[in-house]
C-alpha cells in the first residue's frame, strides 16, 4: 500500500550498513522480529550485535530469551543479556531484570534485587521504572506503604508521558491517597488521556 514504510528497502540499506554499524544489525533484527516474524533470524541478527558490544541488541537478545522467540525460553540467559546491556546504561534492561526478580523467573523471588533495579532505572529517568516504584509504594508490597513517595514517582512517571502513571495518579486523586480529594484534578488526568488516544 502507498505510504506504507518500505521495509524491503529499509532492509537493504540496513545490510550494507550492518557490516560496519552493530545498530543497523539491531535494526535489521527489529525488522526481522516485528515485521517478517522471522525469529530465527532476529535472533541472529541481535547475537551478531552483542558481539560486537551493541547494548541494545544485548537487550533485545534477553528479551528473545525472556519470550522464546527464534529460541527456547531460558530466563537465565535472558537475566544474563539483560545485566551485561544493564551494566553498559540500558535502563529496559533494568527493568526487566527488575521484574525478573520481583517474579522470581529463572531465580528465587527477590525483592530487594527487584528494589535495587527498579531504582537504579528510574535514577536514569526510566518512566516504567518510576511507575513500579510508584506501584510499590502505593500497595507496600516490598516497602512500607507511603502515599506520598508513590504520588512523587506517579508524577515523575506521568511527566515523562506513562499513561499507567497518569491512571494511577488520576486514582490517587480520586480517592485522596496522599493528598487531598480533588475529583477535579482526577477528571483533569482523565481528559488528558482522553486526549491522546
Amino acid at each position: 500500500a502507498n505510504g506504507d514504510p518500505d521495509y524491503h528497502l529499509a532492509k537493504q540499506w540496513y545490510k550494507k550498513a550492518a557490516t560496519t554499524l552493530p545498530e543497523a544489525l539491531v535494526a535489521l533484527g527489529f525488522i526481522d522480529e516485528t515485521v517478517d516474524d522471522n525469529y530465527p533470524k532476529a535472533l541472529k541478527a541481535y547475537e551478531d550485535a552483542t558481539v560486537k558490544g551493541n547494548a541494545l541488541g544485548t537487550y533485545n537478545l534477553g528479551l528473545m530469551y525472556l519470550y522464546g522467540k527464534g529460541t527456547p525460553v531460558d530466563y537465565q540467559k535472558a537475566r544474563d543479556f539483560f545485566a551485561e546491556a544493564a551494566n553498559q546504561g540500558v535502563h529496559e534492561a533494568m527493568n526487566q531484570l527488575g521484574a525478573m526478580y520481583f517474579y522470581g523467573l529463572g531465580q528465587e523471588r527477590n525483592t530487594q534485587q527487584a528494589l535495587e533495579w527498579y531504582k537504579k532505572a528510574a535514577e536514569i529517568g526510566s518512566a516504567s521504572a518510576l511507575y513500579q516504584l510508584g506501584l510499590l509504594s502505593e500497595t507496600g508490597v516490598i516497602t512500607q506503604i507511603d502515599f506520598n513517595d508513590a504520588l512523587k514517582y506517579y508524577q515523575q512517571s506521568a511527566d515523562k508521558g506513562n499513561e499507567k502513571a497518569m491512571l494511577a495518579l488520576a486514582r490517587m486523586y480520586h480517592y485522596g491517597l496522599g493528598v487531598d480529594k480533588d475529583q477535579k484534578m482526577s477528571a483533569n488526568i482523565y481528559q488528558k488521556l482522553a486526549d491522546r488516544q
